[in-house]
């Protein structure tokens, strides 16, 4: 099966996104003079667990070319890797409050700001921390649009059950 473009472009959106968060978190974590290194795990959370784990299942997204069945073969596959997205969504909240809070610090404020011009993002940081909960939702889109059908008319499989409940799990939040 060949992948339409607004597929593609649906899994090139995916993969943009994984490096967003993780471009302001390495450099600052390596940094023992940021004045951030308290803040770090309050912002970032278990952001580079999700970042493994959607580099891992874009790349088997990506090999199943859109295929139906190798698609909800790939979620099956990695139905217990979307868990890790509950901790973030359980704590998001508290990421805004102190992403808010150093936003409004004369002395943190600057290096947040300089660091998206270092890496030319067109968006702020607090942008760049709602894209997990963003994707999450993605990944029930592509698996919508690669069968062309409701994601119910899917074969009744553990996986995509489980994918199912974290998802609604994730509304929660």
């Amino acid at each position: 099966m060949r992948q339409t473009a607004g597929q593609r472009n649906l899994l090139e959106k995916q993969e943009v996104a994984l490096g967003g968060c993780i471009g302001y978190l390495e450099p600052w974590r390596n940094d023992p003079d940021c004045p951030l290194g308290q803040h770090l795990q309050d912002l970032f959370t278990n952001l580079e667990e999700i970042h493994e784990f959607n580099r891992q299942i874009l790349e088997d997204l990506r090999k199943a070319n859109l295929d139906p069945t190798k698609t909800a073969n790939v979620f099956l596959q990695h139905d217990g890797g979307f868990k890790v997205y509950n901790d973030f969504c359980a704590r998001y909240p508290r990421t805004m409050e102190v992403l808010s809070a150093l936003q409004r610090d004369d002395e943190i404020s600057p290096l947040i700001r300089e660091k998206q011009l270092q890496l030319g993002h067109a968006l702020p940081l607090g942008s760049y921390l709602l894209k997990p909960v963003q994707r999450i939702l993605k990944y029930h889109l592509l698996l919508q649009v690669s069968s062309k059908s409701k994601l119910d008319s899917l074969p009744k499989l553990d996986g995509i059950e489980t994918f199912k409940e974290v998802l609604l799990h994730l509304g929660e939040c």
